[in-house]
């Protein structure tokens, strides 16, 4: 409860932000859209002509539950302090492995 008070402060005393808060959100929703686009599209391309839209709209409903299930459980794993340090170390030595760098702690 704290975070969405923190959040809604910081929204009304800066209303450039929510600006850039809607146009970020909009802009990953529209990724995200041309990325599910794009596999629905290859997954149904060889079926049936009668099976294709019913899969199209299956696939469509389930990519947007399962973007509200990942936000709700996002939002409950970021109130647990320790996964953001976890996190952030996990992510970071991902890049650095890929990156073939040397992990400088």
């Amino acid at each position: 409860m704290k975070q969405f008070q923190k959040f809604a402060s910081l929204m009304t005393e800066h209303p450039l932000n929510v600006l850039f808060l809607i146009l970020g959100i909009l802009l990953l929703e529209i990724i995200l859209s041309f990325d599910n686009a794009a596999v629905l599209a290859t997954m149904v391309k060889d079926l049936p002509k009668e099976q294709q839209s019913k899969a199209l709209k299956y696939g469509i409903l389930g990519a947007y539950l399962f973007r509200g299930i990942a936000l709700v459980l996002v939002e409950s794993i970021l109130s647990i302090w320790w996964f953001k340090p976890i996190g952030g170390a996990t992510v970071r030595t991902i890049f650095c492995w890929k990156e073939k760098w040397l992990l400088r702690w």
